[in-house]
């Protein structure tokens, strides 16, 4: 499997998100979306763009969860 349509898939599953959800954080139609990370015939590798802006929804929600846990995000002075 090419490195990029794995990358998706594990960041399709992380988020969780419905169709309409992804294409939305992606930036692409629903059609796009549904054709990307498959196995089929007419599957299309997710471009590198997808994957980033799939990264950063993820990172967001990250920091959210911490966030609302009380960690403090703050880098640290060096010691």
């Amino acid at each position: 499997m090419e490195p990029r349509t794995a990358r998706y898939r594990e960041l399709r599953a992380q988020l969780g998100l419905t169709k309409a959800e992804l294409a939305r954080t992606a930036g692409r139609s629903v059609g796009s979306i549904e054709r990307y990370g498959h196995s089929g015939a007419s599957a299309v590798v997710p471009p590198q763009e997808v994957i980033e802006r799939l990264e950063a929804a993820l990172l967001s929600r990250l920091k959210q969860i911490a966030l609302a846990a009380g960690h403090d995000l703050r880098p640290r002075a060096a010691a």
